[in-house]
């Protein structure tokens, strides 16, 4: 048995369902179709994307890339109006990942695209 020392609650009572996941700065979880967000070094839990159907799969630091109503969107790490970047077909993504110059998801919706893995540009930000 390893013990690593101080256990530190992050996000606490919350459902138990959803994606993790992390950038340099920030934990994001998605609770209830949000995105909630917390420092690493803890601190207040804040909103970042309020739905009921948003679901979080990752962060460069800058923006976080999301799904919701057959869309990937992104929203800076900050808050603020999020950008549709591309529709895909419903329930047709169950993984997304990204390098410093492409989002790349997988299409498993059964239709045209199934079995694909598919990628685009990241947004270039000014």
């Amino acid at each position: 048995v390893v013990s690593s020392g101080t256990l530190t609650t992050l996000i606490g009572g919350n459902s138990t369902e959803g994606n993790i996941f992390i950038d340099n700065t920030n934990l994001y979880f998605n609770i209830d179709g949000s995105i909630k967000v917390v420092p690493k070094t803890g601190g207040p839990v804040s909103t970042l994307v309020s739905s009921s159907n948003a679901l979080g799969f990752a962060s460069d630091g800058t923006d976080v890339y999301y799904v919701e109503n057959h869309a990937i969107k992104s929203i800076p790490v900050t808050g603020g109006v999020p950008s549709i970047l591309i529709n895909i077909p419903a329930s047709s993504l169950s993984s997304l990942v990204m390098d410093d110059s492409f989002i790349y998801w997988n299409d498993i919706s059964g239709g045209t695209g199934a079995g694909k893995i598919l990628r685009m540009a990241k947004p270039v930000h000014d």
